[in-house]
């Protein structure tokens, strides 16, 4: 069990005048202050191997007036949070994951459970709903991530499953709003399946975006789609993809957990979306070679309406020395001059904290650089942190 008190930070990226700007002097910070110590993150693999979460992932969505709706796993809970949405009525879903919850089915142990429940603005439970992929169970998060999102009047989920025979996979599904129930998803096909294997997730809706093409889900996998048979030794290779079909970048990847990239942030842009994550810059090599692709940096991809990247990867670091980690990114307008810009943040070598304000191809927008603000903010590990608020700031946590 870990710490009481979750610090959430504001940044207000606005120029007032022609004068230096400093994101540090942006940023305000608030204290909450929990009723109960939260639950241990647990261990999970990320760059080449597992790392130990100090503490389980805390989940932010914006709401009116300018506040956050803020979740956590307690430690006086059976069931982690594994997603959250907000809704304007002050009703909330939450994406719950129970670990102890075990069944069999026709003579096989079904370990894990994961379902939704609508939280009503007064905080009674509407409904709960649990969500039952076909020959899979979420037995564990050592491996994989999860994801929720709302848009068309629908949830979109992503998580990790087991299937029976052992294979580990993730699920991409769509839930009913009105009592959670699971919707067909065509693009998944019968088994629902997202990417194989997602070690980390981003998921994302663009209202701007037609309804086919609204949802974005983006995975890194360690071996499929881009390795092609099984023989993992010569052909194994990772990736990030975009719907499990469209390639963003090859990576290193063992089919076997080990992989060389980790997803960030992701933030609605009108017709686009933009992306940040960390990966090597190295070409990816195929087969079970080890971690020879060197040290990790940050991109920056912009995706189209098709859900295909539009231009180049964008690298916003390029060190031979330092390990960059836990990208985030937030979009917000300057009022000044009605400018779209982007809050784009980082860790250097999980000690120091990084943020920069930038255009939509990825080009810094101020003189002042990039600046460290690790003593003014702090963000989590592969937390996905950074939210556009209704006033404009952005919201970390």
């Amino acid at each position: 069990m870990y710490a009481c008190t979750i610090l959430m930070y504001i940044v207000v990226c606005v120029r007032h005048n022609a004068s230096a700007f400093s994101i540090n002097n942006a940023i305000s910070m608030n204290t909450i202050n929990l009723p109960a110590a939260m639950k241990s993150g647990g261990d999970s693999y990320r760059i080449f191997g597992s790392d130990r979460f100090n503490a389980a992932r805390v989940y932010t969505e914006p709401i009116a007036g300018d506040n956050v709706l803020v979740g956590w796993s307690g430690s006086n809970n059976v069931a982690y949070v594994r997603g959250l949405v907000a809704h304007d009525d002050g009703s909330y879903p939450v994406l719950l994951w129970d670990e102890n919850y075990s069944e069999q089915i026709n003579s096989i142990r079904v370990d894990g459970a994961i379902y939704t429940r609508l939280v009503s603005s007064t905080g009674g439970v509407v409904w709960n709903s649990l969500i039952n992929i076909p020959n899979s169970m979420p037995n564990t998060f050592i491996v994989g991530d999860s994801r929720m999102t709302y848009g068309d009047g629908k949830y979109a989920a992503s998580f990790h499953v087991q299937t029976f025979e052992g294979v580990d996979s993730d699920a991409y599904i769509y839930l009913h709003s009105t009592n959670g129930s699971q919707i067909a998803n065509t693009e998944s096909g019968d088994l629902n399946f997202g990417c194989s294997r997602s070690m980390s997730i981003l998921l994302n809706y663009n209202p701007s975006l037609t309804v086919s093409e609204a949802f974005l889900p983006v995975c890194v996998t360690d071996c499929y789609p881009g390795t092609q048979g099984s023989n993992f030794s010569s052909k194994a290779i990772g990736g990030i993809y975009i719907n499990k079909e469209n390639r963003v970048i090859d990576v290193a990847g063992e089919c076997s957990g080990n992989v060389g990239a980790e997803l960030g942030g992701v933030a609605p842009d009108g017709q686009y979306w933009r992306m940040v994550f960390n990966s090597h810059q190295a070409e990816a090599p195929f087969g079970q070679t080890g971690y020879v692709t060197g040290n990790q940096d940050i991109e920056f991809v912009s995706i189209d309406n098709t859900r295909n990247i539009d231009g180049p990867v964008v690298w916003l670091t390029n060190t031979t020395d330092i390990q960059e980690s836990d990208a985030g990114i937030a979009r917000f307008i300057e009022p000044a001059t009605n400018t779209v810009k982007f809050l784009v943040g980082w860790v250097e070598d999980d000690v120091f904290f990084k943020l920069g304000l930038y255009s939509s191809d990825g080009n810094l927008t101020e003189s002042e650089g990039i600046e460290d603000v690790t003593q003014s903010a702090a963000w989590g590990n592969r937390d996905d942190p950074f939210r556009t608020l209704s006033s404009g700031g952005c919201g970390v946590d």
